[in-house]
């Protein structure tokens, strides 16, 4: 649900203010002073998800040099939290002319008040809005029958107050067919859950979203043996435009596919939007391939082009454990507006993030675990994060904080960033851990691959515990001239390593007086309540729990069996 309208106004130079308030669809004013001039404040955007707000704002007085600040409180408190200033987009051309950025680490359904100020101007916008929640109210249930071995269509929509339930449960449903499709959502159903299937095959694909459907769950299925062909198709597909908005995805075990990407370039995807609507929401997945049926990409789409891209804007990626992809595991390309990839574990995969491009923006990518590489026979040794410009395309602000990049065994990732085609522009990475794999020539790796982009000035990577190396960078302020360069395994707490493949929360986080501890910048609403001096470079603050990922897999059981 997007809030927008008119919010305030005040009048420049006076302090005196009106101030309006939108809750939802109800606008309350108040004001108590009279002013001969009154300068009209422009409506802020908000976008909601379960746990945080993306913001676009044009307001009368924008430009280069006035930033955009933002703060945030619950709804009566008297403490207002800073979170990081929006980005100024004045690209001009086809890009809209305007400030955004995203409000993180919220609570879901909760009512919140955002203050928005330019500064120096001083033009102030207060309102009320809220999260959306995730408690999705039931209403009717249809239980599906033990065995279905043909292509099962969900015709009925719920509503708001009242989802319609589809649940494999009570009969322990199984779906194997060799149908083109397992399970279809048909065209502009919407508020719907899906839940407890085993589904297995679908010649094609798995479950195919059809046009105009929004308001879907899908959660706690057991998903394989998809697209057995050499075909790019998806275990969940929405490729008809327009592909919907509002789509859940949540504690599904996803995977192996029935066919193999190996060699091709392309094939098996996990999830598969084209031009969608967004404001999605894929958490708490297991999501993976294996030899003989490996993934090309995870979490995908086509339209990479277009404004709206593979999912849309205000979309959130996060929990999930990713692994056995032959090309990128998660690929936010095309208008990548206001798109949050965080608490992610990212194993066995060619690439971590590709953005090719980020045309709209921000992207941010945030304490995210990026573990073992795979190099594809097709397109050989890959990288963690994979961006660029295309002709008038790209160039959007990405941030990337905190991350854990992390050399398991021999092969760990032998380049931090690969830029292809035209460059890199506005890309933004502090507090992250870069540990790499040696490659040809180069003994700690390689922090760019192809090199020749790398020289825009508009990028600022500073502040990480970082290996590689840097032949092409920025003149006026170098790459990583308040980073800390190291050689070898960062020294991490012993009592905190990470057993791969064994652990389902990733807590590993520096030693106490290590390079990195407390070295890293504060970054507002993305490491506030650091302890010591400083926040810590990393996915993890020392001495914090972590964070869980995957699919809650204790009554569940992985698919290798079913094909």
């Amino acid at each position: 649900m997007k809030l927008s309208g008119l919010k305030n106004f005040n009048q420049k130079n006076f302090k005196c203010e009106w101030e309006i308030i939108i809750f939802s669809s109800l606008l309350l004013t108040t004001s108590i002073c009279l002013i001969p001039v009154i300068v009209w404040a422009v409506a802020p955007e908000i976008v909601p998800t379960f746990e945080n707000l993306g913001i676009s704002w044009a307001p009368n007085n924008l430009g280069a040099n006035e930033t955009a600040k933002v703060q945030y409180r619950l709804r009566g408190s008297g403490t207002w939290f800073n979170a990081q200033d929006l980005w100024f987009d004045d690209r001009g051309g086809s890009h809209v002319t305007e400030y955004r950025g995203s409000i993180v680490n919220l609570n879901p359904g909760t009512v919140y008040e955002v203050k928005l100020t330019l500064s120096p101007n001083g033009e102030t916008v207060t309102l009320l809005t809220s999260t959306q929640s995730d408690n999705f109210p039931e209403g009717a249930t249809n239980n599906l029958p033990a065995s279905i071995s043909s292509m099962y269509v969900i015709t009925d929509s719920g509503t708001a107050d009242a989802y319609r339930v589809y649940d494999g449960e009570k009969n322990s449903t199984v779906i194997n067919t060799n149908d083109s499709t397992g399970i279809r959502i048909a065209s502009n159903v919407h508020h719907v859950i899906l839940r407890n299937v085993t589904l297995i095959g679908g010649r094609d694909r798995g479950i195919q979203i059809l046009d105009g459907a929004h308001d879907i769950v899908i959660e706690k299925n057991n998903i394989s043996g998809w697209s057995s062909g050499a075909s790019t198709r998806g275990a969940i597909e929405c490729n008809y435009i327009p592909c919907g908005s509002r789509f859940t995805i949540q504690h599904n075990i996803i995977g192996p596919p029935g066919g193999d990407a190996s060699g091709t370039g392309t094939g098996q995807v996990a999830l598969q939007f084209t031009n969608s609507g967004g404001e999605h929401v894929i958490r708490y997945n297991t999501i993976y391939g294996k030899s003989g049926h490996m993934l090309c990409d995870a979490i995908s789409g086509g339209s990479q082009w277009t404004a709206k891209g593979a999912l849309g804007d205000n979309t959130d990626i996060y929990g999930n454990y990713i692994s056995g992809s032959l090309c990128s595991a998660i690929e936010p390309e095309g208008g990548a507006e206001n798109i949050r990839i965080w608490h992610n574990y990212i194993t066995d995969t060619w690439g971590g993030v590709s953005m090719v491009p980020a045309d709209i923006g921000p992207v941010y990518i945030f304490r995210n675990v990026f573990g073992k590489r795979i190099d594809s026979p097709y397109w050989g040794s890959g990288q963690v994060i994979k961006t660029a410009k295309a002709g008038s395309l790209g160039a959007a602000r990405i941030f990337i904080y905190h991350n854990t990049v992390l050399q398991v065994g021999p092969l760990g990732h032998n380049f931090w960033i690969n830029e292809t085609n035209d460059g890199i522009e506005n890309l933004h990475a502090q507090n992250n851990i870069v540990q790499l794999d040696a490659r040809s020539g180069y003994p700690d790796g390689r922090y760019f691959d192809n090199q020749t982009g790398m020289d825009n000035c508009s990028n600022d990577l500073n502040y990480n515990l970082w290996m590689g190396n840097i032949n092409r960078n920025c003149a006026s302020a170098p790459y990583e001239s308040r980073g800390i360069a190291i050689s070898g395994v960062p020294d991490y707490d012993s009592g905190s390593l990470f057993a791969p493949d064994i652990d389902t929360i990733f807590s590993q986080y520096l030693d106490n007086g290590a390079d990195g501890h407390d070295d890293g910048i504060v970054l507002p609403n993305f490491n506030d309540g650091y302890e010591g001096s400083g926040p810590d470079m990393g996915a993890v603050e020392r001495g914090s729990a972590g964070f869980e990922f995957g699919a809650d897999v204790s009554n569940m059981t992985t698919n290798d069996n079913c094909l």
